[in-house]
């Protein structure tokens, strides 16, 4: 089932932080939770819509490349029984003019004759079935041709629905991560304005004490609220994004996925994962802008198709969860009009396991 991240844990989080005189109010909030919400069950069906035209294109190149292999085949088959056929023939004829048979001759009483047509009786005998095989392979080269053209027609038919669920569905991926930018914007000068409110008032109440005769007091925190961490782990995608379990489903060149690729829009963050290091950084081959991240548990993560590295950002370096390390893009063999992570899971380091699940408990 298609899996979607709204950051409703964020929404939550401003709902009980933000005051309620401040210009974004909890209420405003909720509602902007509910809208994203019914976005969400838009993007749901797109995805869902994607995937399935996806897996069609994928199938319908497999029973392509499987039908010209066949065609190509028999057309080897046919012509190598025809150079037999012929040989046969010009055998045949050689044999009866050696044996001096009547029918090849200019004369020749009844009997030789008859013994002549006995001769070519038993030849065709032993060739029908070097003839039968020929029209066998005449009728399949022709089945095979047509089952290609309808192939081909049912290609370009899918391909044009893949352009298109593509492209509707990037369309609702930016404009549901649009919303969340903005709201993210006006939280955090809210954010700001609070944070110079309570700076305010702890500064009157460190005069207070001062002029009491008390010591100094420490200072305080705050910022925009890291990416929601659970059990020391946060969604790689830090933003609107739909997946769904496609491991294991074809992909080009006879392979299949090894991943879950979650679909956001061009330039939303990816984040490390858990605390941990980036093990190698690559830009080149089927992956593009990719990074291999060795995460302190002693799993390994696989981010494939970025559109870019984040600022900063080295190989050997150590970082912790949320850390902003690149951005989703097409890179590699991506298809241009379909920005997404590839993401794998390798737990211990070792061979890749279905990451679906786990980044459905965090995603969503």
């Amino acid at each position: 089932m298609m899996r979607r991240l709204y950051p409703l844990a964020f929404l939550l989080a401003l709902v009980v932080a933000v005051p309620a005189q401040g210009q974004v109010t909890p209420e405003e909030l909720e509602e902007a939770k509910s809208e994203l919400l019914a976005v969400r069950d838009k993007v749901q069906g797109l995805a869902d819509a994607y995937e399935a035209a996806l897996a069609e294109t994928e199938h319908l190149e497999w029973l392509i490349a499987g039908t010209e292999g066949q065609a190509a085949e028999l057309d080897r088959q046919l012509e190598a029984t025809r150079v037999v056929a012929t040989e046969r023939a010009v055998d045949m004829y050689i044999g009866a003019l050696a044996n001096n048979l009547p029918l090849f001759t200019e004369s020749g009483s009844l009997s030789d004759i008859e013994a002549g047509l006995a001769y070519m009786r038993d030849a065709s005998d032993d060739d029908q079935a070097l003839l039968n095989q020929l029209a066998i392979l005449e009728r399949d080269i022709a089945r095979v041709a047509q089952d290609l053209v309808e192939a081909e027609a049912a290609q370009l038919e899918a391909n044009t629905k893949l352009v298109a669920a593509a492209e509707e569905m990037n369309r609702a991926l930016e404009e549901a991560q649009a919303e969340y930018n903005e709201l993210y914007a006006q939280w955090q000068v809210e954010e700001a304005a609070r944070r110079a409110a309570e700076e305010e008032r702890r500064r009157k109440e460190e005069a207070a004490r001062i002029a009491a005769g008390g010591s100094s007091g420490g200072g305080g925190g705050g910022g925009a609220p890291p990416p929601v961490v659970v059990s020391g782990r946060t969604c790689p995608v830090n933003g609107v994004v739909a997946f769904s379990d496609t491991w294991g489903a074809p992909r080009s060149g006879g392979r299949t996925h090894k991943g879950v690729d979650m679909l956001a829009a061009r330039g939303t963050p990816l984040v490390a994962i858990e605390a941990g290091t980036i093990s190698r950084m690559g830009n080149g081959g089927i992956g593009g802008i990719t990074i291999w991240f060795k995460g302190d548990s002693g799993d390994d993560f696989y981010y494939a198709h970025l559109d870019s590295f984040a600022s900063g950002i080295s190989a050997g370096q150590h970082v912790s969860a949320g850390t902003i390390i690149g951005t989703v893009g097409t890179s590699g063999n991506a298809p241009a009009n379909v920005p997404h992570l590839h993401f794998e899971y390798h737990p211990g380091g070792g061979s890749a396991v279905n990451p679906t699940p786990l980044v459905r408990s965090l995603c969503g």
